[in-house]
């Protein structure tokens, strides 16, 4: 039998403990302020003329442990699509491009983070139209007194997801520059 002593004393042990770290990092989940994000693009067109779209409706959250990145998760609803231009983005949001009707959703899962002193990457597998591919994205990660704000920026080829406009194709830049700006407020 513990004596009143010893109960005392392996409540103050449990109490210490719980208030103490030993070194581990305090892991916290965030979501995206779709709000205050942006998720743009950029594709040629005719050779000349640049096409800018953004995606305007899209959810995601982010994992980190001391200010570090561990994980994201992200989709991004297609026929959210809008490049000022109502009767193209109808052309994108159809079945004939982005079958929004079939894969409603453009899917981001993150799988490892590359952290050197030179080069920050983030390896994920990245769905668009019923593809999967894996992909590897240049970020860089803020953190600000009320959010953490994580820039990533990179350049996609439409032919590794299908993305094939027909007759009209050739007349459609391959490379579509993406630029992604995601706040994530600090609770």
């Amino acid at each position: 039998m513990l004596s009143r002593t010893h109960i005392v004393s392996v409540m103050t042990l449990v109490h210490v403990l719980g208030q103490s770290s030993f070194g581990f990092a305090q892991t916290e989940t965030f979501k995206i302020d779709a709000e205050q994000s942006t998720i743009s693009f950029e594709v040629t067109h005719l050779g000349v003329l640049t096409v800018e779209g953004e995606f305007q409706d899209f959810s995601g959250s982010f994992t980190i442990s001391n200010s570090r990145l561990l994980n994201l998760e992200s989709a991004i609803e297609v026929s959210s699509i809008n490049t000022k231009d109502t009767s193209r983005d109808k052309t994108l949001i159809d079945e004939t491009y982005l079958n929004a009707s079939n894969f409603p959703l453009i899917n981001f899962h993150l799988v490892r983070i590359e952290n050197t002193s030179k080069r920050k990457l983030l390896y994920g597998q990245l769905e668009i139209k019923g593809v999967l591919k894996d992909i590897s994205m240049p970020y860089e990660m803020t953190k600000m007194k009320t959010h953490y704000c994580l820039k990533i920026t990179t350049i996609l080829s439409r032919k590794d997801f299908n993305l094939d406009f027909g007759p009209m194709n050739a007349l459609i830049g391959d490379k579509i520059s993406v630029e992604i700006k995601l706040i994530f407020p600090v609770n």
